[in-house]
């Protein structure tokens, strides 16, 4: 014969069970949507990185496509120049994105590229009176700067957690 004290005591299994199952669903739920989130938060930085490399790659093309067009003809006119601006953008656009995903020792490194790119653009102002010399000079530093850019572009990859 069932007792009320029987009644009350499945009651309080039942109410027990469903306190605890609900309390782990709640938990594991929530952990699921950090993982979740974390996991996208480094995708989305992952695929910031890709174009990142994509315009720098773009603005060392253009740049060398510049000094080969300058160094072959021995001059400069006004498309020669049009590549350096455009490789100056493409490297502004790389480090906006590096800003954009808190690589700011990256965005530093860029910044510093485009500003020797920046260099040039000014010595070729004038496309009648241009140093060579300094031209070469500068083309170095750049290159110099540009050859330290992957391995930050690597270590900010490898940071990224998933």
């Amino acid at each position: 014969m069932t007792t009320t004290l029987d009644i009350i005591d499945t009651a309080v299994k039942i109410g027990l069970g469903a306190l605890i199952s609900g309390i782990t669903t709640y938990l594991v739920t929530g952990r699921n949507i950090r993982q979740e989130k974390t996991k996208a938060e480094a995708d989305y930085s992952r695929d910031i990185l890709k174009e990142l490399s994509l315009a720098m790659e773009q603005s060392t093309s253009l740049l060398n496509e510049f000094v080969h067009t300058v160094s072959v003809t021995n001059e400069a006119n006004e498309n020669s120049t049009a590549l350096l601006f455009k490789s100056k953008n493409s490297g502004t656009h790389s480090e906006a994105l590096a800003i954009l995903i808190g690589c700011t020792e990256l965005a530093q490194k860029i910044s510093a590229y485009h500003n020797h790119i920046n260099e040039l653009i000014s010595e070729f102002y004038d496309l009648k009176h241009y140093n060579l010399d300094k031209c070469t000079e500068i083309v170095d530093q750049i290159n110099s700067t540009r050859d330290e850019i992957p391995s930050l572009i690597s270590a900010a990859y490898w940071s990224i957690s998933a």
